[in-house]
């Protein structure tokens, strides 16, 4: 999960002479500049984080994207499994290209 409000403060906190855009949003995004609605301006640094559907970013990276599929859920267990936290403070996290073998039988 992104704390997105605290990533927009830390970059804004590191940005020193540079300008930050902010309430605006990118319709087009090429090598040389960035548009939005209203202008197009030139960027040495673009930071995407418009999440999976790559609407941007796949019209400028140069390769396909591998996905990583999880699920993110808040919940006990009833049940003893390595797979689940050992307290409050521990978080399990699991990667796998079959979600479906790790919580089904077989």
């Amino acid at each position: 999960m992104l704390d997105r409000p605290g990533l927009e403060h830390y970059l804004a906190d590191e940005l020193g002479s540079a300008t930050l855009l902010l309430g605006e949003r990118v319709t087009e995004l090429s090598n040389e500049s960035i548009r939005t609605r209203s202008r197009q301006e030139a960027f040495n640094l673009a930071i995407i984080a418009e999440g999976a559907n790559m609407a941007l970013t796949k019209n400028i990276i140069p390769w396909s994207p591998v996905h990583v599929y999880g699920v993110q859920t808040d919940t006990k267990s009833f049940t003893v499994s390595e797979l689940m936290p050992r307290s409050d403070d521990e978080i399990v996290v699991i990667f796998d290209r079959n979600l479906v073998s790790i919580t089904s039988p077989g």
